[in-house]
């Protein structure tokens, strides 16, 4: 079973009514985070975020679950509660299959779920305590304040694949000042997959969970803004051996910031340069080479 999980997405929906529970029970076998298998179908429990951005649902997901009766349904909908419940690091993941997957019948761990996605969209950043940061998270929020946002059907910045159709379903319909840190942290690579008009309205989001986080206990990030704002502005990324003109394709994604916006970015590169070493030359290079000429 092990060695067969991923071939579950070929079976028929009789096949797959029959065999799924044979595969929650080995999970169950040995539940913990360490157990892979579970990781592994969790996320086999999603259904296609691409089908769901460009067609509006998953037929094949819906019908491989078109024969599970009521008692099934909630049985796989108390799997994914347990580990909802029990197992921190698959939170998020199992909270993704009952919000856009299992949420045809109404069960208590669906409930879970949707208030744990009501947290993450609906978060008051506090006021840094550093006067210096303050005045910049303030610089941040004022410049972003009233930047449009590009609509539900045009976040997703690329057609291929799963990935990028998460993080716009994911993203649909939010407002980028009440984005919790941990929300921005499990989508760290969205702005990776945004169209050029998503990037510029979620940037911020991300620019106030850098500055703030240190201040928020429990809280973390693995997004790296820094990488976004100098990627392909530093002369040795010229120097690629694919086809790409990266600094063009900078260029024209920094191209969408209006002027306010542009010198709030500058403020928080010149910030991070002072207090990130490893990162110092390549910022500097960043802002003498792009930035700072936007603003003459």
């Amino acid at each position: 079973m092990v060695e067969e999980w991923s071939s579950f997405c070929y079976l028929s929906a009789e096949g797959y009514r029959y065999y799924l529970p044979s595969l929650l029970t080995k999970c169950l076998s040995n539940f913990s985070e360490d157990n892979d298998l579970i990781h592994s179908t969790v996320f086999s429990l999603n259904p296609s975020f691409h089908s769901l951005y460009y067609c509006g649902k998953d037929e094949d997901f819906e019908y491989q679950t078109s024969l599970f009766t009521s008692e099934q349904y909630k049985a796989v909908c108390s799997f994914l509660g347990l580990v909802f419940d029990t197992l921190p690091q698959l939170k998020f993941l199992s909270a993704q299959a009952l919000r856009w997957g299992w949420n045809k019948q109404t069960h208590p761990a669906q409930a879970k779920s949707e208030e744990f996605y009501r947290s993450l969209h609906n978060y008051q950043y506090p006021l840094s305590k550093d006067p210096q940061v303050r005045e910049l998270q303030q610089q941040i929020n004022v410049a972003f304040e009233k930047t449009p946002y590009p609509g539900d059907n045009s976040l997703c910045g690329s057609d291929l694949g799963d990935e990028p159709a998460e993080y716009a379903m994911e993203f649909r319909g939010l407002n980028w000042k009440t984005l919790h840190p941990d929300f921005l942290a499990v989508n760290s690579a969205a702005l990776s997959f945004f169209t050029d008009e998503g990037f510029r309205y979620f940037l911020s989001a991300f620019l106030i969970a850098d500055l703030i986080i240190p201040e928020i206990e429990g809280a973390w990030s693995n997004a790296d803004a820094v990488f976004h704002l100098t990627y392909g502005l530093v002369d040795e990324e010229f120097e690629r051996e694919d086809n790409f003109n990266w600094y063009e394709i900078a260029t024209r994604k920094f191209s969408h910031f209006n002027q306010e916006e542009r010198q709030a970015i500058v403020s928080y590169l010149e910030y991070c340069s002072l207090k990130d070493e490893y990162s110092r030359e390549t910022i500097n290079k960043a802002l003498e080479n792009y930035w700072l000429k936007t603003l003459l």
